[in-house]
C-alpha cells in the first residue's frame, strides 16, 4: 500500500537500515506474505505489533500470525481495551510477557492505563523482554498521558533492576520516521 512506501522511502532518506512496519487487524496477514514485495533490498521491514485486549493479555490476532511476525510489541490501546485500573493493566502486561511470540512491550506510559511499574520491569527482568521508551508518546502533541512523569519511574527501576529499554520513533507520520529525540533527551 501506498502509505507503507512512503514510510520506506522516508527511511531510506534518512539512511536508516531498519523500519518497523505498524498495522492493524487483518492487513498484517496479507502484508506479511508480501514483505518482500515491498521492500527495497536496501532495507528490512519488520512486521509487527499487537493490541491487548483485556486484562488477561488477550490480544487481536490469532496465534499463527504472531508465529509469523517478525517482532511482537504488545501493547495498550484505546479503543481496543477499556481503561483499566492499576492492578487490572499491570496484571495484563504481566500475562503478555509470559507469550513466547512476544519480545517488547510498547508504550507502557499512559496514565489512563495506570501501572505498578515495580512490577512491571521486574516482570520485564524475568521474562527478559524489553520494555519501549516510545518517542511520540514524549511528544507534548501525543493523547498519551504524562508519559515522561511514567517514563522517569519506569527507567528508575530498569537502572537499579540492569533491565534494558528499546527507543522507537512510533512515527505516525512519514517525517517523523527515525525521530528520537524527545526518547534521547530523557535518556540523558
Amino acid at each position: 500500500p501506498l502509505e507503507y512506501r512512503i514510510d520506506i522511502e522516508k527511511a531510506l532518506e534518512k539512511s536508516l537500515d531498519h523500519a518497523l512496519l505498524v498495522c492493524y487487524g487483518n492487513t498484517i496477514k496479507s502484508l506479511v506474505d508480501r514483505k518482500l514485495k515491498i521492500c527495497s533490498q536496501t532495507i528490512e521491514i519488520y512486521n509487527n505489533l499487537l493490541n491487548i485486549l483485556d486484562e488477561n493479555g488477550s490480544v487481536d490476532l490469532p496465534f499463527d500470525v504472531i508465529e509469523a511476525l517478525d517482532i511482537a510489541i504488545a501493547s495498550l490501546h484505546p479503543p481496543c481495551v477499556r481503561f483499566m485500573t492499576e492492578q487490572e493493566t499491570t496484571h495484563a502486561l504481566i500475562s503478555i510477557m509470559k507469550n513466547p511470540n512476544v519480545q517488547i512491550i510498547g508504550h507502557p506510559d499512559d496514565s489512563r492505563y495506570p501501572i505498578n511499574y515495580k512490577e512491571l520491569v521486574y516482570g520485564a527482568k524475568e521474562s527478559g523482554k524489553l520494555l519501549e521508551v516510545n518517542n511520540n508518546s514524549l511528544d507534548p502533541r501525543c493523547t498519551r498521558e504524562h508519559g515522561k512523569e511514567n517514563y522517569m519511574k519506569m527507567l528508575e527501576y530498569c537502572k537499579k533492576l540492569k533491565v534494558p529499554v528499546i527507543v522507537n520513533s512510533d512515527a505516525h507520520v512519514d517525517h517523523l520516521v527515525g525521530y528520537h529525540t524527545f526518547a534521547y533527551e530523557l535518556l540523558k
